[in-house]
């Protein structure tokens, strides 16, 4: 077994083992499979009113499925004050 840490651009192909963890959340698994039925990407306010959750909880879920390569997060071009406007699609439908 190789002792080195993962590096952020090896989470990807991180063991399955550590990306199972990810989905051992039955809310996490609601989030992914909510964007999957929508079939476009969704912001967190839309997404965190669609499942009765609090945006801060939707942002956590989203983080943690991002960072793990189960969904990808998009950049709203359009420029303005706070928080960039950001929507998230599944990787795999």
């Amino acid at each position: 077994m190789d002792p080195r840490p993962i590096r952020r651009d090896d989470r990807r192909s991180c063991p399955t083992s550590a990306r199972n963890r990810v989905l051992a959340s039955l809310s996490r698994v609601v989030v992914l499979e909510t964007l999957r039925e929508a079939g476009r990407p969704m912001g967190v306010r839309e997404l965190a009113e669609r499942m009765n959750l609090h945006n801060n909880t939707v942002r956590k879920h989203l983080d943690l499925l991002v960072e793990n390569g189960f969904a990808t997060r998009l950049r709203d071009s359009v420029a303005r004050r706070g928080r960039h406007a950001t929507s998230i699609t599944p990787r795999c439908p």
